[in-house]
């Protein structure tokens, strides 16, 4: 998760900006890797739920091509992935309790 949190500290840089689609990805890929950690669900929801959020404002940024096969079918398609992913992991902790 390190670096997944630093190249998105790095896509904010006060210097320069990654495009908001990657910006958004980023924040997608971060919330994968919560998932695939077993973090709570509300803090995958909230980097889901702030990456659609900069999608949507990617429609009115500045056009650039960097990213622009991310969209919203894109993201829809990798939520339900994440979903997934955190509902395993989940149900994966729920059984080894369950063998204790």
């Amino acid at each position: 998760m390190t670096f997944i949190n630093h190249s998105l500290q790095l896509s904010v840089h006060e210097r320069w900006q990654l495009p908001v689609r990657v910006r958004a990805e980023l924040l997608q890929q971060e919330a994968l890797g919560c998932a695939m950690l077993g973090e709570p669900l509300s803090l995958i929801e909230q980097k889901l739920g702030t990456a659609a959020e900069l999608l949507t404002r990617s429609a009115q940024a500045e056009p650039n091509n960097l990213g622009a096969y991310f969209n919203e079918d894109t993201l829809l398609l990798r939520n339900a992935v994440i979903y997934t992913e955190a509902m395993e992991g989940s149900s994966t902790l729920g059984e080894r309790r369950h063998w204790r």
